[in-house]
């Protein structure tokens, strides 16, 4: 798996990678994590994942360059992005369709679309166009998961990542734009 972050960040990687940089979360933000997190089916707690403590990464490394190079440019000035891979057990990590977090949708509908990492590589193919992401149902996971397409996958783990589970394996050519908020 693979996580996002920017090249002045990597010194405060030899603590681990935290939830959110450390940061904590805006009230907004907290209020929107526990209305979501309350909905958590057993399984997800048992893992100790929640949205409000999470780490967020993206199931393929292609994804991560792509988000980096949509959102750097050759005029900017200023730090690049680096994705770090994550070593992980593929059954204690979940994959969730952030797309379901809309104002339409509740919790619930976001923790439905859960599966374990494993099962989302198994079931899943991601095929990347010139639209953006989509993540289709392939033979094999026909009838085991839960939905067709996952339109967003976000991939949550639980708690501090511990250093040596930390790799970088990219960084941008060009800094990260100016008008982008990581």
């Amino acid at each position: 798996m693979f996580h996002l972050t920017l090249e002045n960040r990597l010194e405060s990687l030899r603590e681990g990678l935290l939830p959110r940089g450390g940061l904590q979360l805006t009230t907004d933000q907290a209020r929107w994590a526990e209305k979501t997190d309350t909905k958590r089916p057993e399984w997800i707690k048992g893992l100790n994942i929640s949205r409000a403590r999470a780490v967020y990464a993206y199931a393929d490394l292609d994804t991560a360059k792509r988000i980096a190079s949509k959102n750097t440019s050759e005029e900017s000035a200023g730090q690049k992005m680096v994705v770090l891979s994550i070593d992980v057990d593929p059954d204690k990590v979940v994959v969730c369709d952030s797309w379901t977090l809309q104002d339409v949708y509740n919790g619930e509908d976001y923790w439905n679309t859960a599966l374990t990492l494993d099962a989302f590589r198994r079931y899943f193919d991601v095929i990347h166009t010139e639209h953006g992401l989509s993540c289709e149902i392939n033979e094999a996971g026909r009838g085991q998961a839960p939905f067709a397409v996952y339109l967003e996958p976000e991939v949550l783990l639980a708690g501090r990542i511990e250093p040596s589970r930390l790799e970088v394996v990219f960084t941008s050519e060009y800094p990260i734009k100016p008008t982008v908020k990581w």
